[in-house]
């Protein structure tokens, strides 16, 4: 079977009624190589043919009492086309091979066979013949799809695909996306050729796109201006097509508006500037954050004693010394100075807790404008007016009144100190709906805001500062009124990201610098200060769980000297074996409360201790305390039942207040 195109095993289907012709013809044709299926009537071929494959069908022109040769064969040119049939019979007739070769039979054979080469020679020819016809069919399709699919990218593509003749410089195919990209139909195109196409490009570029492609390939991108849509970018790439001499006859290539992916690079740019600010500034938080925890617990005795001291001092009756009295005021003072700082590194650490409510923010901004601070650097500076735009609608924001008042007083020092010479200051408060985001300082995200902006005419801020603006001590201003902790732009930034805000920044040298503070609008309704109290202490007893040894004895000392009774636990789990020691599983608890600090020891921090100690007794009260704690450990314990939240350092005044509230509450 050499005459076949490849060497795929031969399929047939062999139709034959008689029983002992039949298996011969299919062992000998098994025997030579074939794949032989023998079935007995026309009918069955068909149905055989509706399952399985086959190159070739062989039948017997008789078969039975059923369908015939020659109507097997109509049926299988009405249903499978082309696939070959021979006929072979016993009883010659001239009749039946002009209707077999009429209705497409491949060959018609009589038997008995000689030699099987009788049927096997027109079975081969046949398959032979057939498959190089379905072949060559196969590669037509291939070839009219490729051209089909060829020319539907040339006249689809978003490049602009040409070919220009070397000798003339005249272009002999343009494709369709001229129109979009270069403003110009490729007839137009072609009427300019490379000349005139040329003076389309800028100056600096065109010697570079003449000789592009001339000597081998290459790219490079130039700026074009486009009948429809201005001075655009093109990326364009080209390539020398060579005759057998090696001398380049034409130059094929593609041309690419290339703006916009330009303007997303220089964005990305941009976001990546923006995202190493806020690594950078997460990173500090973190450092803050631990610095403010420690601070804090130190600065507990040195704020709380100097008050102790008197009070024990009075209490016994004895005389203060003068000098003793100052000396602790100092005490007192410097310790007030330490926890501004404190505070200010609390404000850069975002994960830290602070109690919200709803708060007008021109209200703030009246405050702060009014305040003595901002009065006397005005009047310092002289020459120096300031302008208010107060939004009519009175915006709402859901934030802590001291952060926001701490971070807009810092803005507003940090205008009046660039003016030294005098300037305006103006002040701006609106509501605003950013649709899609905007690209600024950082990446500002959809949704409706409150925007407050501060614009100064003072010297500006020079571009190579403006990256690290916000970060701590960048910039040490002479002659500040305030601490000179170098922390002020630092705790704007982080008050902003404290309320889920964002920042923004324009500034010129020698101009002035404007700045805007974005915080998510509020639709709240301001709510009713509460009423101060009356300081009192209490008789009850109460747990105080803090594993920092100095901020643990002061306050169980305030404590006692308010009336309570304190049992005290070193750690977390030292506080659930104590109250699992206590409780016996009434309903009323040993403590009518619990002091809980939420910074302690590792993997069993306050939000741990408090779901124990209320697994052990659901209906324990607790009150949590800290230097620095985690906003979503915090809101999360309180979400599952935990009290108010007290800020380290405290006075005994606060310490009071809050924890008479807890108790009487659950009273």
């Amino acid at each position: 079977m050499d005459d076949s195109p490849n060497h795929e095993q031969i399929r047939l289907l062999l139709v034959e009624d008689d029983s002992e012709s039949g298996p011969v013809v299919e062992g000998v044709l098994t025997m030579r190589g074939l794949s032989v299926r023998l079935v007995s009537s026309g009918e069955e071929a068909l149905d055989v043919l509706a399952q399985e494959s086959f190159d070739i069908v062989v039948s017997d022109v008789r078969l039975g009492n059923g369908m015939s040769g020659v109507g097997l064969l109509r049926a299988v040119r009405e249903d499978y086309g082309d696939l070959p049939l021979i006929l072979i019979t016993g009883f010659d007739s001239l009749n039946s091979a002009i209707e077999a070769v009429r209705l497409g039979a491949q060959d018609y054979i009589l038997k008995p066979f000689d030699d099987i080469e009788e049927l096997l020679l027109p079975v081969g020819k046949a398959v032979h013949t057939h498959r190089l016809e379905r072949q060559n069919r196969l590669l037509q399709r291939e070839l009219r799809e490729s051209e089909s699919r060829f020319r539907n990218v040339l006249d689809n593509a978003v490049d602009v695909i040409f070919q220009m003749d070397v000798a003339s410089e005249a272009f002999e195919y343009v494709s369709p996306s001229s129109q979009q990209v270069l403003g110009m139909s490729p007839p137009e195109v072609q009427s300019l050729g490379l000349a005139g196409v040329l003076e389309t490009v800028s100056a600096e570029d065109r010697k570079l796109l003449k000789d592009l492609g001339k000597e081998g390939s290459g790219a490079l991108e130039i700026r074009f201006r486009s009948r429809a849509h201005g001075l655009r970018w093109l990326s364009i790439s080209a390539s020398a097509v060579c005759d057998e001499a090696g001398h380049s006859i034409c130059i094929v290539g593609s041309a690419r508006d290339v703006t916009d992916v330009r303007r997303m690079k220089e964005q990305e740019r941009e976001y990546r500037l923006a995202l190493g600010r806020a690594e950078r500034m997460e990173s500090l938080a973190v450092l803050a954050g631990g610095v403010a925890h420690d601070l804090n617990n130190i600065l507990m005795p040195i704020l709380t004693l100097p008050g102790v001291i008197l009070d024990d001092v009075v209490a016994a009756k004895v005389a203060v010394p003068e000098t003793m009295a100052e000396d602790l005021d100092v005490i007192g003072r410097s310790g007030q100075r330490a926890a501004a700082v404190a505070r200010d590194l609390l404000s850069l650490s975002r994960c830290q807790f602070v109690e919200r409510t709803p708060l007008p923010i021109n209200q703030i901004v009246e405050c702060v404008l009014a305040s003595g601070t901002v009065r006397t650097l005005v009047k310092e500076h002289g020459n120096i007016r300031v302008e208010r735009e107060i939004s009519a609608l009175e915006p709402m924001v859901d934030g802590s009144e001291t952060h926001l008042y701490q971070a807009l007083l810092n803005l507003v020092i940090n205008a009046l100190e660039a003016m030294p010479q005098g300037g305006v200051l103006r002040v701006r408060t609106e509501t605003c709906r950013v649709d899609e985001a905007i690209s600024g300082y950082e990446l500002i995200e959809p949704g409706e805001y409150v925007r407050l902006t501060a614009t100064d005419t003072g010297h500006g801020i020079p571009a190579d500062a403006i990256d690290r603006v916000f970060e701590p001590f960048h910039s040490r201003k002479k002659g500040s009124t305030r601490s000179g902790s170098g922390l002020g732009l630092a705790v704007v930034y982080g008050v902003v990201k404290g309320h889920e805000g964002y920042v923004d920044l324009c500034s010129a040298v020698d101009v002035g610098t404007s700045f805007s503070l974005y915080f998510p609008a509020c639709h709240q309704a301001q709510a009713v200060p509460e009423q101060e109290t009356e300081v009192v202490g209490g008789t009850e007893t109460v747990l105080l769980v803090d594993d920092e040894d100095l901020p643990r004895e002061m306050a169980v000392r305030m404590l006692r000297q308010l009336g309570y009774g304190v049992t005290v636990a070193r750690s977390g789990h030292e506080a659930v074996d104590i109250l699992r020691q206590k409780y016996h599983g009434d309903d009323s608890s040993p403590f009518a409360l619990v002091l809980l600090d939420m910074v302690m020891e590792d993997g069993f921090d306050g939000l741990d201790t408090f779901c124990a100690l209320t697994e052990l007794c659901p209906t324990q009260r607790c009150m949590l305390i800290s230097g620095f704690s985690d906003g979503d450990r915090v809101r999360k314990a309180q979400k599952l039942g935990a009290g108010a939240f007290l800020q380290k350092p405290f006075s005994v005044n606060q310490l009071a207040r809050k924890v008479r509230a807890e108790i009487d509450a659950v009273s």
